[in-house]
């Protein structure tokens, strides 16, 4: 069906106020689409949160750079205390928002606590409410610009688990009940469009992406697999017609789960919009686990760090797909992984 606002040559917003009728009825009484409301993942700041480095097992720091330059990040502030695998999303100009993550190398004491900056000046993170639980590794987040949503992670009861949280970025009344995954699992990879949450892989041999809508609650829809089972990737390098759900991660086989080898230079793609198994996106610049992702502009995806113990940022042209290309480095020196990342 054609699009309404060239229909009618005036935008959504107008006819809206000129017909007197919300969207929907627009849509019923015309036969024509309205289009989504507002664009998704147009952020061009890119912030990473806390991690790891081969001097210290947790960090506070956050560094940002701009999503148009090639450049080094700088340092933006500080979390509210020393953490890493949590996870993060953004809304565009505004906020994002960070939660969970691990303080201890046992992963036995995860964080509920939920923290926000304000992307548009710089400093330290903010008080934001708290996780429906704590979760002391891997919970993978991902938003539409408007509202995130936290899947699965480590430390229920010992176990991972499936519970997804939800939360609207623009509060800090902190996150409600969404729904679950199809697995108990964590370090899963997140991306979303404008419309619909995409968790992929994770621990426990899981090859599974299950699908949500943003703007419903409820368990989650099996949407395909993985060309492998992928765990400790980033997060989603995301757009609206692409969604890059494994950079990197450690490749698990029945064989040999865990292998500290098994780091991948892969990375897949789907079609948010449709359902189905990934194709081939192309290949990082050498294989990596724990890397940095959730970077995306709609047009540039970036992926930070990763074992072994780099700094680097490498970047990919998501719709042209293809080999990343090195684009400069983080601020601190040999940070080795477990870092989030959220546009904004």
């Amino acid at each position: 069906m054609p699009d309404i606002e060239k229909f009618m040559t005036v935008s959504a917003d107008d006819i809206e106020k000129i017909m007197g009728v919300d969207s929907g009825d627009i849509e019923t009484v015309m036969g024509v689409d309205m289009p989504a409301a507002g664009p998704a993942y147009t952020g061009q700041t890119f912030v990473c949160f806390g991690g790891n480095t081969s001097e210290s097992w947790v960090i506070v720091d956050i560094d940002y750079k701009s999503s148009t330059s090639d450049g080094n990040a700088s340092p933006f502030g500080e979390m509210s205390e020393q953490m890493n695998t949590g996870s993060a999303a953004g809304s565009q100009g505004a906020r994002a928002v960070h939660a969970g993550g691990a303080k201890d190398p046992n992963y036995t004491t995860g964080r509920s606590e939920m923290e926000y900056i304000t992307i548009a000046s710089t400093g330290d993170t903010e008080e934001a409410g708290d996780l429906t639980v704590a979760r002391g590794e891997g919970p993978g987040a991902a938003g539409n610009g408007t509202r995130a949503i936290w899947a699965g992670g480590y430390n229920f009861g010992g176990t991972y688990g499936d519970v997804m949280d939800y939360m609207a970025i623009s509060s800090t009344g902190g996150a409600t009940d969404f729904g679950d995954l199809n697995n108990d699992t964590g370090n899963g990879n997140c991306g979303g469009s404008l419309t619909r949450f995409l968790h992929s892989g994770g621990n426990s041999l899981v090859q599974q992406i299950d699908y949500v809508a943003f703007d419903t609650t409820g368990g989650a829809s099996d949407f395909g697999d993985l060309q492998l089972p992928t765990r400790s990737n980033g997060g989603g390098i995301s757009s609206e017609a692409v969604i890059c759900n494994s950079q990197g991660g450690t490749e698990l086989t029945t064989a040999d789960p865990y292998s500290e080898t098994s780091r991948t230079d892969r990375m897949d793609w789907v079609n948010p919009a449709s359902t189905g198994s990934t194709d081939d996106f192309g290949d990082l610049i050498a294989g990596k686990r724990y890397v940095s992702g959730g970077f995306s502009d709609n047009t540039r995806g970036e992926i930070w760090g990763g074992d072994t113990r780099t700094d680097a940022i490498q970047y990919v042209d998501i719709a042209g797909k293809g080999d990343a290309t090195e684009a400069g480095n983080m601020t601190v020196t040999s940070r080795k992984r477990s870092y989030s990342g959220a546009s904004g």
